[in-house]
This record gives structure tokens, sequence and C-alpha cells, in this order.
């Protein structure tokens, strides 16, 4: 028979285990796509400096969250924000091209964030 702890903690670790595996699809899937684009054009020295620097911005992130899940919960929190408030304001496309934006780009980071952050405080108030 299973006890109240480590049902408890088997609830936790769900939490950390599914916001890791979002976040994994969500720079996978934009590692992806950065990587075929500047595959899929002729090699250029000038076009391969902003993808690297995209890259970075989606891996390092993960990197973070997966050390330290209050860290991370509150950087995919701002990532997400940013995203969400940023992009309707520097780019000027259709309503549809923003609701897809944020689809793709900032509901994914809001999300993991937010369950890195629960994970974070369940496992703080366990301690206490």
């Amino acid at each position: 028979m299973t006890d109240v702890s480590s049902r408890d903690k088997r609830g936790r670790n769900w939490l950390r285990f599914a916001a890791r595996v979002l976040i994994l699809c969500w720079v996978g899937f934009w590692g992806y796509f950065l990587v075929a684009t500047l595959l899929s054009e002729p090699f250029q020295a000038t076009a391969f400096v902003p993808i690297a620097i995209y890259l970075l911005f989606f891996v390092v992130p993960v990197f973070i969250a997966w050390r330290s899940e209050r860290i991370g919960g509150v950087l995919f929190l701002l990532i997400g924000h940013a995203v969400f408030v940023v992009y309707p304001l520097v780019m000027s496309v259709p309503l549809i091209t923003v609701f897809i934006i944020y689809l793709t780009m900032a509901f994914p980071p809001l999300i993991a964030g937010l369950l890195f952050f629960i994970y974070w405080r369940k496992s703080i108030k366990k301690r206490a």
C-alpha cells in the first residue's frame, strides 16, 4: 500500500515531468525550425550568427530550468509574457498570425513556467 507522502511526491514529480516534456517539445520544434531554415538556404556566414543566438535563446533557459525549477519557472513565465506582449507591438501582421504565434511561442513557456513554479512551491511546502 502506498502512503500519502509517496503519492504526494509522485504528484509533484508529475508536474516537473510535464513541464520538462513540454519545454523540450517547444525547444525541439523551434530548434528544428531554425536549423531547417539555415540549411534550406544557401550558406551565408552572416545568417549563422542570428540562428545561433536564437538557438541559445531557446536552449539556455532549458538548462537553467533543469537545475532550478524556481528560476526556470520564473524565466519561462517572463519569456512567455514577453512574447505575448512584445510580438503584436513589434510586428504588424494579421490577427490569425498573432494567434498562431501565441499558440506556438507564448503558451508553451507560460504553461511550463507555471508547472515549474507550482512544482517548486509544493516542494517548499513539503519541506517546511
